[in-house]
């Protein structure tokens, strides 16, 4: 005949029970990384830095995927729409005040400078090489044209009276 044993106490049998049940629950309410990548991109560090240095604790699910609480992507969420509220309201109050600011005409462009000049004109503290220098403008290209324009003259001129000389 067999011995009889002693049947599990039934109040140890209810706490395996209930330590199951809370197992089961933690497991029913973790939210994978991958789930949660799904909706937010992971950030530049990776999913496990920046929990870590939030304290929130990472656990492994059933499919042995990192996950975190529930509670934890709830308040990571909530952080993320708060974060995309407030940079849509900074982006609508720049827009507005941009918006109000007039447009400029133009810059107004000088009467014998170059585009760079035109535009350091306009700032009050700029100089123009000229007046850094105290030198007066380059005028050999004006001189070299002036020079040019004169032989060009002297040689009309030289043929003209050839032409003469030869028709008279």
């Amino acid at each position: 005949m067999r011995e009889r044993q002693d049947p599990v106490p039934l109040v140890e049998g209810a706490e395996v029970a209930r330590r199951l049940a809370k197992q089961w629950v933690r497991e029913a309410e973790l939210i994978p990384l991958s789930v949660l990548s799904l909706d937010y991109p992971e950030p530049i560090g990776g999913w496990e830095t920046m929990l870590e240095a939030r304290g929130i604790e990472l656990f492994s699910d059933d499919l042995h995927r990192l996950s975190i609480a529930r509670e934890d992507a709830r308040a990571l969420v909530e952080e993320r729409r708060e974060w995309e509220r407030e940079s849509a309201e900074k982006a609508r109050r720049r827009q507005e005040s941009l918006e109000a600011l007039p447009v400029p005409a133009g810059i107004p462009a000088l009467e014998h400078g170059s585009a760079m000049e035109s535009l350091m004109a306009n700032d009050p503290g700029y100089q123009t090489a000229a007046e850094e220098f105290g030198r007066p403008r380059p005028n050999f290209l004006a001189e070299e044209l002036e020079a040019g324009a004169r032989q060009q003259a002297a040689a009309r001129a030289d043929a003209e009276s050839k032409k003469a000389r030869k028709d008279g």
